[in-house]
């Protein structure tokens, strides 16, 4: 093709056509830029399906997460706080009855003394974080996944980390006031550290103000897991509508 065009030119230049070689070279000129541009709108075309690609699969894969995030606190940790309250009412129907009912109460406050199983994986968000989340080209939506990750799930896991240290300090002084601790040795065996409750405990009024304080706790950790639950309902709605796909 070239050859073609180099001979035109030459035929031109020697039959002394001027004004029709200055034509044709700018003709060559703005097929050359036209060219050019064509070359660049296909590359710019294949950047921008490139990274629509990558973008859905980001999005699909925080999906995701969000979806194992959501069941596994579901399943998990409000699970475990409906069964912590369960204990504390079985302890409360148990108040004011004799101390030959202790082993029960000793297991439902040893279950009540456990942490919320609160848990989520940002993974898939890290990983769009180190590429760049100016790859979300839906400026809301990654504003709403910023947000989320690096606000909302912080502040939640540590509101519960700092109750539950805070509970733990007050239960563990109230313990101390309704227990008594005694060393038992075995036959021919180590000595055993042996927890036993004070005469009276089903009575104590301290035996109530414990319970309530897990109460509180467990309520308390119960209503932020639900309200961090409906946002990651909500992020996972926004990304389901950006990618089209019906939840």
């Amino acid at each position: 093709m070239f050859r073609f065009f180099r001979q035109i030119r030459q035929k031109l230049l020697t039959e002394n056509k001027l004004s029709k070689y200055i034509l044709y070279a700018l003709g060559e000129i703005v097929l050359v830029v036209i060219g050019i541009l064509i070359a660049l709108q296909i590359n710019t075309w294949n950047e921008g399906r490139e990274n629509d690609e990558y973008q859905r699969e980001l999005l699909g894969e925080i999906r995701l997460s969000l979806q194992k995030d959501i069941d596994h606190n579901t399943n998990t940790a409000l699970r475990w706080i409906d069964r912590f309250l369960a204990h504390g009412d079985t302890v409360l129907m148990l108040y004011g009855t004799p101390n030959d009912r202790m082993d029960t109460v000793n297991k439902h406050l040893a279950l009540m003394l456990r942490s919320p199983d609160f848990a989520y994986n940002t993974g898939a968000y890290q990983t769009l974080k180190s590429n760049g989340l100016e790859r979300i080209t839906n400026k809301k939506l990654r504003e709403e996944i910023i947000t989320f990750y690096d606000f909302q799930l912080p502040r939640i896991d540590r509101f519960i980390v700092e109750i539950t240290r805070g509970n733990n300090q007050r239960t563990l002084a109230l313990i101390d006031r309704l227990y008594v601790h005694r060393k038992v040795v075995e036959p021919d065996g180590p000595v055993v550290l042996v927890q036993e409750g004070k005469e009276g405990i089903l009575q104590d009024p301290d035996l109530l103000r414990l319970i309530n304080v897990k109460r509180l706790v467990g309520l308390n950790a119960k209503n932020r897991i639900l309200s961090i639950l409906k946002e990651m309902e909500d992020l996972q709605a926004a990304i389901s509508h950006e990618l089209n796909i019906d939840k």
